[in-house]
């Protein structure tokens, strides 16, 4: 597995998430930092991107080296990150790549430059195996769609699945909801916990890349995240004065 994340160093999101979470589901993580942010449980307060140069060159070496089986991309910041990304993606088409489109931290701070959702829809998301947007995320992706057209949309510009998660709609169950294409769409539900999270998409997305490296299945995968994802999140720990941390490592 082949990372590209921000750092969040009170270690709710971002790498550290990808790790435990990818850890978990019998997979290794190797790592490529986009940005460090200077954020805690409550707010983001800044965020700062890596030397881009630097950037592809982790990435050529441990694509050459370690030959992971699949890219998963989080937190990419800003317009530049997204264009060295992108090059290494076009560069390696035989590796399947998942996306968690993070536009804005758990509290709500932007963590991406105010037009990189257009820029993810046409440079990255066309080569994905798998998009993972909340209901906030695909609106930004799709303005003025509703939720199973903006699926259509990203999936006729070329990614192959659109995992829409529903934590931002107001139900009683939180709604999640898999497109793909010439399937019907496929719902699944669960338990609406109490609290806020820092790092539940994060968590979701990385397990599901996991899984799907050691399996293949994405389908599968995409349950077992989820479930998996739940049972982290009802466990989470208040480490801090705001949201929620997920317990990612306990049994």
């Amino acid at each position: 597995m082949l990372c590209f994340s921000g750092h969040d160093p009170g270690g709710g999101a971002g790498i550290q998430a990808d790790i435990e979470a990818i850890g978990a589901a019998g997979s290794h993580a190797t790592t490529c930092i986009t940005a460090l942010t200077d954020q805690d449980s409550q707010t983001l307060y800044s965020y700062h991107s890596i030397d881009p140069v630097l950037l592809k060159a982790q990435a050529d070496h441990i694509i050459a080296d370690l030959k992971p089986a699949v890219i998963k991309v989080g937190m990419v910041g800003s317009r530049v990150i997204l264009a060295v990304i992108a090059d290494i993606v076009r560069s390696y088409p035989n590796l399947p790549l998942i996306v968690d489109p993070v536009l804005a931290a758990g509290g709500g701070a932007a963590l991406a430059e105010s037009d990189l959702a257009i820029q993810l829809a046409d440079q990255l998301i066309p080569f994905s195996t798998l998009i993972t947007p909340n209901s906030d995320e695909l609106a930004r992706l799709c303005p003025g769609l509703d939720q199973a057209a903006a699926a259509a949309e990203l999936m006729k510009s070329g990614c192959h699945a659109v995992l829409v998660t529903g934590t931002h709609i107001e139900t009683d169950d939180v709604v999640n909801t898999l497109y793909r294409r010439d399937q019907p769409p496929l719902l699944t539900h669960w338990p609406r916990l109490s609290g806020e999270y820092h790092g539940s998409g994060c968590t979701l997305t990385s397990h599901i890349a996991g899984l799907f490296a050691r399996t293949g299945d994405l389908e599968q995968a995409v349950l077992q995240a989820q479930q998996y994802t739940w049972d982290s999140l009802s466990r989470a720990d208040r480490l801090g004065q705001g949201q929620l941390i997920p317990n990612r490592v306990a049994k």
